[in-house]
């Protein structure tokens, strides 16, 4: 596959990435897209919000603007 190439397997919403391997894969619970809402979810396949971030942990997340 290319950059721009057909994909020819994934689910909708999955934002593709290439892993340690070198391979084109998916991870829809960490990270994904809701295109029909124009989401983005971090730690959640079902973003509420434009940007949203989730952790089951005790986890202080940090965004920073500059």
């Amino acid at each position: 596959m290319a950059i721009d190439g057909a994909v020819t397997s994934g689910t909708s919403g999955s934002v593709l990435f290439i892993d340690t391997s070198g391979n084109l894969t998916q991870d829809n619970n960490s990270f994904y897209f809701d295109d029909a809402n124009d989401r983005l979810g971090i730690g959640t396949a079902v973003p509420s919000d434009a940007l949203h971030l989730y952790s089951a942990e005790a986890v202080y997340e940090k965004i920073e603007t500059g």
